[in-house]
């Protein structure tokens, strides 16, 4: 997993925290607090919070930098996930929470900010905010978590990069069955603290914004399989993770993280909890229940279960029968196409062309899907072949990039 470093200066970044107008914050819901060992083992002291908070939170800072979150940002108030741009590129689709916004209706106006990893404004201006029909009128047995989840749609002011220029994927919507029992990543921004403490709103890191990530395990399906939950547990007890974190008041619309068949994917986002010391738990909507909604309101959006990466013939594998098909329509315009037409020829970031973008995301995708890893997530040493030939091909393309097609700018 690449991250990136805080203390560096490009991720010292001051995030804009003014609110956007006309939003309406019914309540703030929650970001991460970190067990008391977590915090200690990174250089702080749970003696001293305040004193060593930039110590015992360096590695849930450089955590949430990971590339597999970097498509997380903040509306100010809120946190939020972008999903992809439309096919125009005009307009960008962000995953939140429903109670972030005013929402009279299932289709709502909204003017608002999206301040993505780096502090920049990716997206802004009048757009529209989206819930689904059971927020609105809830059925039986629904309740506040179960029905927690929005979509904002906003003019797209800019793309969003990673650390080295390269531009971020959406993610993956999680549409499967097996969240219960499997660890859950959280990542967001709002008020920090330890287990034994709670959340202060008052703690800020010196420099940079006040954005960590954290573990739990999903524990409970509730509000007829609608809403999920992780209780916050003490170190050594229950099933508690090394990283393990509760949500805390800042950190609304969050996206909950899984790994699924070797795939990072949304599960959840954040409705609040019930606290933030030990014993507590966090709740948050369940996306897979709720990823028809999203596709229906975002056709571009990427269902866990429609794609495996790179798996450009739907075989259900990534390996060398997806790089000839990658090779044969490299350096291609496929502006034309839907977005799963154009992925699955290559066009992996959605920007209407097959390019050296693509290859270095086909690279990555191939080399996860061949290379085995251990019960901690730890990835092996890639296959010889699979390096050999995807090193080939990386030579191959460079020669051919005066030739590439570039993404369209606004």
């Amino acid at each position: 997993m690449a991250t990136c470093n805080p203390t560096r200066i490009r991720c010292l970044i001051l995030v804009s925290w003014a609110l956007s107008a006309g939003v309406a914050l019914p309540r703030p819901a929650e970001a991460v607090v970190l067990n008391n060992d977590y915090f200690e083992a990174s250089g702080g002291d749970a003696g001293n919070v305040s004193g060593t908070l930039d110590q015992g939170y360096s590695d849930a800072r450089e955590q949430s930098f990971g590339d597999q979150f970097l498509a997380v940002g903040n509306f100010g108030q809120c946190t939020g996930t972008w999903i992809g741009n439309n096919r125009r590129g005009n307009l960008s689709y962000f995953l939140t929470a429903a109670h972030c916004f005013s929402h009279p209706a299932t289709t709502n106006a909204v003017n608002a900010t999206f301040f993505s990893w780096d502090g920049r404004v990716a997206a802004s201006g009048a757009g529209t905010f989206h819930v689904p029909e059971e927020r609105i009128n809830r059925p039986p047995g629904f309740g506040g978590a179960s029905t927690d989840i929005g979509i904002v749609v906003l003019p797209r002011v800019s793309l969003i990069r990673d650390q080295e220029g390269d531009l971020v994927r959406p993610p993956l919507i999680y549409d499967g069955d097996d969240e219960r029992g499997e660890t859950v990543y959280l990542t967001g921004y709002g008020s920090w603290g330890i287990g034994s403490q709670g959340s202060n709103g008052g703690l800020f890191p010196s420099t940079g914004p006040r954005r960590a990530t954290g573990t739990n395990v999903i524990d409970s399906i509730f509000e007829q399989d609608h809403g999920i939950g992780a209780t916050f547990n003490a170190p050594g007890t229950g099933d508690a993770t090394e990283r393990e974190s509760s949500v805390a008041a800042g950190d609304s619309g969050s996206a909950w993280w899984q790994v699924h068949a070797g795939r990072w994917a949304i599960i959840g986002t954040t409705n609040g909890g019930s606290g933030t010391t030990y014993g507590t738990f966090s709740t948050a909507a369940r996306v897979s229940r709720y990823a028809d909604w999203v596709h229906s309101i975002f056709p571009g959006a990427v269902l866990w279960s429609d794609l495996s990466l790179a798996d450009l013939n739907s075989d259900g594998q990534v390996n060398a029968a997806d790089w000839a098909v990658f090779q044969e329509n490299s350096h291609t315009d496929l502006s034309g196409l839907s977005v799963s037409e154009g992925f699955s020829r290559g066009d992996l970031n959605g920007d209407g062309v097959s390019d050296y973008e693509d290859f270095k995301l086909f690279k990555q995708a191939y080399l996860a899907a061949t290379a085995p890893t251990t019960s901690a997530g730890v990835v092996l040493p890639e296959p010889a072949s699979g390096l050999i030939f995807l090193g080939l091909g990386m030579t191959a393309l460079r020669r051919r990039s005066p030739a590439r097609l570039t993404q369209r700018e606004p």
